[in-house]
């Protein structure tokens, strides 16, 4: 009887390579033994496992390591998901872009967080802009003060009152300006006429 050489099992004529996920250093009839967790053999006939790379993991009897959460790729190549983009489980998939509404400010987010009160974003956002008449940053707005307004959405600050001018009230102001121009260009002339 002959004992089987490394990264094979059994005995005599029955020997088999250990399957890819197991390995076996030493020679001799036992069996092959699964990587541990954090280990990969690829191959078949492996005489030891493979660490996975920076940002992967693999469980128990692994072939190949999967990226982490917030990470991208295949095997040891896992990238950090881009701020506006998330990934929530470990695995090769893409990451994925926030929806409307939600914003991821950093890479490798788990998650895309909701906009605040009174904000909004597209998708792939990386962070919420203030609905008109709202003015601040970071996803916190506060509404304009009395007598001042915002007609579009950002964080630009809210703009003061053009003589007595505010949100709705400016058409009614400037139509009794217009009204007393006239009137005052009519008296000039007649006074002009007159004289």
């Amino acid at each position: 009887m002959h004992d089987t050489h490394t990264g094979f099992s059994g005995s005599g004529d029955a020997c088999i390579a250990c399957a890819a996920g197991t390995y076996k250093a030493a020679a001799g009839s036992e069996a092959c033994g699964k990587c541990v967790t954090g280990k990969f053999a690829g191959g078949s006939a492996a005489t030891e496992c493979d660490k996975c790379g920076a940002n992967s993991d693999s469980s128990p009897g692994s072939a190949m390591c999967e990226c982490d959460g917030g990470f991208s790729g295949a095997g040891d190549s896992c990238a950090a998901c881009a701020a506006g983009t998330y990934k929530a489980v470990q695995g090769s998939g893409a990451c994925t872009q926030c929806q409307a509404g939600k914003f991821s400010e950093d890479k490798v987010a788990l998650a895309c967080e909701e906009c605040g009160a009174h904000s909004d974003s597209a998708a792939g956002s990386t962070e919420c802009a203030c609905d008109s008449g709202y003015t601040g940053s970071g996803g916190k707005c506060t509404a304009c003060e009395a007598g001042s307004y915002k007609a579009s959405s950002g964080s630009a600050a809210c703009a003061g009152a053009i003589f007595g001018c505010f949100r709705n009230g400016c058409v009614f102001v400037f139509l009794c300006l217009y009204l007393c121009l006239c009137l005052y260009l009519c008296l000039f002339l007649c006074l002009c006429l007159f004289v």
